[in-house]
């Protein structure tokens, strides 16, 4: 945060103006100086993960953007296209750093909200995409979305919901697949190229 401070340029552009730096606050990722910033700070993450898991068959660090709105709108970041070629250039530059230091080094990724399209180039190898493909985007169905990913990598992983909480007001099943649903759901993700699921579900 006190780096942040010092370089307001760091931050992203909204109306006009730079966002004050904290926790949910998104970058401009066009700067250079951001972009080296970023990757430092994961590099010292992934040698504190090293340290504590060594012998791991993969080092793993999550290199998206914070959760809502706000992403940067001045020229420099509209030039670069999409809002997925934002982040997904970010994640490439983590992840070429990573391969420097360990085969075993990857970053995620979520695919999801403002950045679910893929993007212009190529993906690096460790870059695990996980896919958000049935809830809060509306550019593609799930289908169109996670055959278009199946095309720009073969390390896929999807996040989705098993009934989001705040809709089936805690219900079993409302709002959600029946099981033989589900069942050919994950069957069409193992075809597609997907490697693991996490699903979000409520108590109920």
């Amino acid at each position: 945060i006190t780096t942040l401070k010092l370089h307001p340029d760091y931050m992203a552009m909204l109306k006009g103006q730079r966002v004050f730096p904290n926790t949910a606050a998104k970058f401009c990722i066009s700067d250079t100086g951001l972009q080296q910033l970023f990757v430092d700070d994961n590099v010292r993450q992934l040698e504190k993960l090293m340290k504590v898991s060594a012998g791991s068959n993969r080092y793993l660090i999550p290199v998206g953007p914070s959760d809502g709105g706000g992403d940067c709108e001045c020229a420099k970041c509209q030039a670069m296209g999409s809002i997925s070629n934002r982040y997904f250039m970010l994640a490439n530059l983590v992840a070429k750093k990573f391969q420097s230091i360990s085969p075993n080094a990857y970053v995620n990724l979520y695919a999801y909200s403002t950045h679910v399209a893929t993007p212009d180039f190529a993906v690096e190898p460790n870059v695990m995409v996980q896919l958000i493909p049935y809830a809060f985007q509306r550019n593609f169905s799930a289908e169109t979305m996670i055959e278009a990913w199946e095309q720009k990598s073969h390390d896929l992983y999807i996040y989705d919901f098993y009934g989001l909480p705040i809709n089936n007001l805690d219900m079993p099943l409302s709002g959600g697949l029946e099981p033989s649903a589900y069942a050919r759901r994950i069957q069409y993700w193992y075809q597609h190229h997907v490697h693991g699921i996490i699903l979000e579900r409520s108590y109920g």
